[in-house]
């Protein structure tokens, strides 16, 4: 989930190419229709967007999708104590947040998504 489509098209050829079924969102509110539409493994989403941010996503996600990780990622400095301080206030658990900034290696965000779907239970 990505307002910047190069990056999100970027992510989504990188991760398909590497054999991962992908869908894509322009903004947390398209995110929260297809995870309505279809369980998802994984959510990896921008943290400053239109309409819905990706912390409100993370939340939406967290409240009915709890066993979905989700990795937020941002260019802007969002810092990742804020977002965990927020989170823990509004209830949720700091093992919950996994935050990457951009510009981020893609193969350590290859390495991350697979060692959380493997804690996960789950495989390519």
């Amino acid at each position: 989930v990505d307002d910047e489509e190069s990056i999100r098209e970027g992510i989504a050829e990188f991760l398909s190419a590497r054999g991962y079924s992908v869908k894509i969102a322009p903004d947390g509110e398209e995110a929260k229709n297809l995870l309505k539409g279809e369980p998802f493994d994984l959510v990896v989403t921008d943290i400053k967007m239109p309409k819905m941010n990706g912390y409100e996503l993370f939340k939406f996600i967290k409240e009915n999708y709890p066993d979905t990780p989700v990795i937020m990622m941002s260019a802007y400095g969002y810092d990742p104590g804020h977002i965990l301080s927020k989170s823990i206030r509004e209830g949720l658990k700091k093992e919950q947040i996994i935050f990457k900034k951009k510009p981020f290696n893609m193969d350590g965000l290859i390495s991350q998504i697979e060692n959380i779907l493997t804690d996960k239970g789950q495989h390519l």
